[in-house]
């Protein structure tokens, strides 16, 4: 736990975000949606007061492909809150689909036409992304209309979380 993380800045102290999760939450499980670059540590600013955080991580923490892990965790256990954090110097804030379609069309040729199809969900801008995808969840016909969804930027610099609003 860290103690004196900065991500605890907007909320006081570890004691306030435990409070804000555990109301926002209602009580239930909170779920995280973020990056799998081992930077970002989400356990260590929402875990280890009490609250039951689960998490799922993937290539830029986008919501269209944790949203399958989600429904599942729902329908067994009932999620409380969906956390969905993008960060600083994430990859896919580098890396662009047409370089990314080349580089796999060099080695399997054969399958251009499907390669050209993927969408590998760049990130342009952190802020605009973390709200796209807090619409995908939302808006889904599988997740109840009540599920509350949060959304952040994590700075790997400072330490901070920044609130998103849609």
């Amino acid at each position: 736990m860290l103690v004196n993380s900065p991500a605890l800045a907007d909320f006081g102290t570890i004691e306030g975000l435990s409070a804000t999760w555990r109301k926002r939450s209602h009580g239930r499980l909170s779920y995280t949606v973020t990056c799998c670059d081992p930077r970002v540590l989400p356990d260590q600013f929402l875990g280890g007061f009490g609250m039951k955080v689960s998490e799922v991580r993937n290539a830029g923490g986008r919501a269209s492909e944790a949203l399958r892990s989600l429904i599942c965790v729902d329908h067994v256990l009932g999620v409380g809150a969906v956390i969905v954090i993008h960060h600083t110097d994430c990859g896919l804030t580098h890396l662009r689909n047409d370089f990314l379609h080349s580089s796999l069309t060099q080695k399997a040729p054969d399958n251009a036409a499907e390669i050209a199809k993927m969408d590998f969900l760049e990130i342009l801008d952190l802020k605009a992304s973390v709200i796209e995808d807090m619409k995908i969840l939302k808006d889904s016909p599988y997740l109840r209309k009540d599920l509350k969804v949060y959304g952040y930027v994590y700075d790997i610099k400072t330490g901070k979380l920044q609130d998103v609003q849609e």
